[in-house]
């Protein structure tokens, strides 16, 4: 068990992403720490795959959108500054 989550327990882990997201969205929005970017994009890829595994393909897919759009907005980051970032919206 890790920060309260019990292996296979996918509502709360579910619940875990989602609080992340309410989180790490407004800080990721300003594009000032690619940190919270980064961990947002990895937050919606975990909740898409979470919904596929409880058979919710077409919930799952805005969710897949939305890492995918974040990841390319983060992949041109300069390394220099790596606190700088888009996330592609």
């Amino acid at each position: 068990m890790t920060a309260g989550i019990t292996l296979g327990d996918r509502p709360a882990a579910l619940a875990h992403f989602q609080r992340g997201l309410e989180i790490l969205e407004p800080i990721a929005r300003r594009g000032d720490d690619s940190i919270a970017a980064i961990n947002a994009a990895v937050d919606y890829g975990k909740i898409g795959d979470i919904l596929i595994i409880d058979g919710k393909a077409a919930d799952a897919l805005g969710y897949y959108v939305q890492s995918e759009r974040r990841s390319f907005g983060l992949a041109g980051v300069d390394p220099s500054r790596p606190q700088r970032a888009s996330i592609g919206r």
